[in-house]
Formats: C-alpha cells, structure tokens, sequence
C-alpha cells in the first residue's frame, strides 16, 4: 500500500511539474538539505557509514544509498533562479571558514594524516559531516528512498531557506495548480475570483501571499503562507 501510494503521489507531482521544474526545485532542495545534513553530525556518520557498509555488503545500486560515495560534491543549479536565492548557501560557506584546515596545508600526506587524527574528536566530526554532507545524493520527495530515509531524520524547516517566487515557481504551474495552493487558507470568493484571473496575474497575487509584506491577510493565512512549499519538499 505504501508503495503504491508513493507511486501515485509521484504520478501526481509530475502531472503539475514539468520536468525542468522538479530539475530547479531539486537543486533547491539538495543545498537545503545539505545544510541541515552537516548541522546534525550524528545523522551525517549515521548516514557515511551506512552507505559505506551497504556498498560492501550488498552491492548497492543507486536508490539503495544515500551518499556519492566516490567522494563527489554532488551539485545541481537551477536554470531558473539561483542557488544564491537560498540562504543554505552562505550558511554552507560560514560553517566551512570556521574549521580549523591546517592540516590540508601540510606539505605530504603522512603529516596531513597525522595532523587530522589529532584534530578535537568534535572539531573532526564537523569536519566528517560537512564533508558527508557535501556528497549528499539529489532528490525531490521520494525519487530517492535512502536520501529521504536521511532527510526524514532531520528538523528542516524548508521555507526558512528558500522561497518560490512567481518567475521560479508560480508562473510554470498551471492555473489549477495555483487555485490549490491558495484554496486551504483563502476565502471561496477569492478563489472564484482567481479562477477568472490570467494565469499569469493569478501567479503574481500567490506571489504577493507567499512574499509579500502579508498586510492583506489575517493571523491564520499568514501562517499558512510563511511556510507553504511546493509539494514535494
């Protein structure tokens, strides 16, 4: 039963994404992700030695385990938008310029070894988890299940990263797609009067909910707006 319903909650994305879409907002995800990946250390050598092991003792494929283990960062750039739109990206960049890297400055690779080893247990932990982090495979909402098997550990507040915007998002769904959004906290009025709209004019006024000052709505639909993220995150 879960099987099947992931396979229908997947069919469901790909009807009101295209192809590209889910491309961009898995690019925006991954970074997410990988933030919060290397913040939780436990979860990271959770994570490294598991895809470690798996690889050794079950011939894993891709699908089976979450990490790049050939030591690759794992990148995706969205064609639309930018990775500099997500604040996962300098918060990636602050976490490294506070390491303590001396070690990959010595001249060979015995005295780096050395070196390393004698790093404080918690500073080579951080050091592991961003390196972990940063293979982190890419996946949008169940294409990979050992990556959200990792993601499902972790506290991510997505929309404290990143958010959609009408040239990123809101303008490459349908209209339907649009009126749905909104539908759990607008009112029937507003819908009905949405359903008229251009579909472009409809994704600027969802734009203006999701990013606007949110002056024209009341506690509850504002609640509803700073957090709202596309499906699939």
């Amino acid at each position: 039963l879960h099987t099947a319903y992931r396979r229908q909650r997947q069919m469901c994305i790909r009807d009101r994404y295209s192809g590209a879409l889910i491309e961009d907002l898995k690019a925006q995800r991954l970074i997410t992700a990988k933030h919060a990946l290397m913040s939780a250390p436990s979860v990271a050598l959770n994570a490294l030695h598991f895809s470690v092991c798996v690889s050794t003792f079950s011939n894993a494929s891709y699908g089976l385990r979450p990490l790049h283990i050939s030591i690759h960062n794992t990148v995706c750039f969205p064609k639309q938008g930018a990775l500099s739109d997500n604040k996962a990206l300098g918060l990636i960049e602050k976490i490294k310029s506070e390491f303590d890297l001396s070690w990959t400055k010595l001249s060979t690779v015995t005295k780096q070894f050395s070196a390393f080893c004698l790093l404080d247990s918690k500073e080579k932990e951080k050091q592991v988890a961003y390196a972990t982090a940063m293979m982190l495979e890419a996946s949008f909402r169940e294409s990979n299940e050992a990556v959200e098997a990792v993601i499902s550990t972790l506290d991510v507040k997505w929309s404290n990263y990143w958010r959609p915007n009408a040239e990123t998002f809101f303008k490459r769904v349908n209209q339907p797609c649009l009126l749905e959004m909104a539908k759990p906290a607008m009112s029937e009025q507003w819908i009905q009067q949405g359903a008229l709209l251009k579909k472009k004019d409809l994704a600027t006024q969802i734009d203006t909910l999701v990013n606007g000052d949110g002056k024209q709505l009341n506690e509850q639909q504002q609640a509803y707006f700073d957090v709202w993220m596309p499906t699939g995150f």
